[in-house]
């Protein structure tokens, strides 16, 4: 085999995070009697993601960014309510969601009989241990690394050498760092000096110069893996 070892990212790569923030961010508004439309969901993400952006560039805090994007969301659509409540209520909701991908369970069942498969993620601790939890895919995965426990986040160099230093003597060349972000995943896995490969399920991502490799559903991992 070509790999030994897979870094999966969570949101968006195994699980499904839009449907997740999808529900919960209504199920914690209507706990706080706030009615919102359809439309008012895109606010959220973009601003959401905006801020996610902004915290791999080390411009905000964790801290911050769990608050802030509840109250820019608040002002963006007019409404009245505590940010950090908010927030609680909404982290409370996401543990909940442990919604998988199309075809994550099952590339990971497969992929986990010939390699050791880890979770390196961006997210926060608590919320995103739960949601494996909930998701089934824990059986399958040997650990997770989180900035809350590492102190530094994707794309960022100390990240991925905590997880070298965890794994022990390993050839970085059978390492290959899985996810659907080119700013996190894969500038991240160039960082470390690991193969990536890009899951672009929209075929968005025109230039992909960067990364080793670019799949458009999970289930093609088993040519580039086995």
């Amino acid at each position: 085999m070509k790999y030994d070892i897979i870094l999966f990212d969570a949101d968006d790569t195994l699980l499904d995070f839009k449907r997740a923030e999808r529900v919960a961010l209504v199920n914690s508004l209507n706990k706080n009697d706030i009615l919102i439309k359809n439309e008012d969901i895109e606010i959220y993400s973009k601003i959401n993601l905006s801020l996610w952006k902004m915290l791999e560039k080390n411009e905000i805090t964790r801290e911050k960014l769990k608050v802030e994007r509840f109250t820019r969301f608040l002002n963006a659509i007019n409404k009245s309510g505590d940010g950090r409540i908010l927030s609680e209520c909404y982290m409370d909701e996401l543990a909940k969601c442990g919604f998988v991908k199309d075809g994550a369970m099952e590339i990971c069942e497969c992929l986990s009989k010939k390699c050791r498969l880890f979770i390196a993620t961006n997210g926060l601790t608590a919320v995103q241990n739960s949601r494996f939890s909930h998701s089934g895919l824990n059986e399958y995965i040997e650990a997770m690394f989180i900035p809350e426990t590492i102190g530094y986040q994707k794309p960022n160099v100390e990240f991925f050498d905590y997880i070298f230093r965890f794994l022990g003597d390993i050839d970085k060349n059978k390492v290959l760092m899985v996810g659907d972000s080119v700013s996190s995943d894969i500038m991240g896995g160039i960082n470390a000096g690991i193969d990536t490969c890009l899951l672009d399920e929209n075929g968005s991502f025109k230039d992909c110069s960067l990364c080793t490799y670019r799949i458009t559903a999970l289930s093609e991992l088993k040519e580039i893996v086995l």
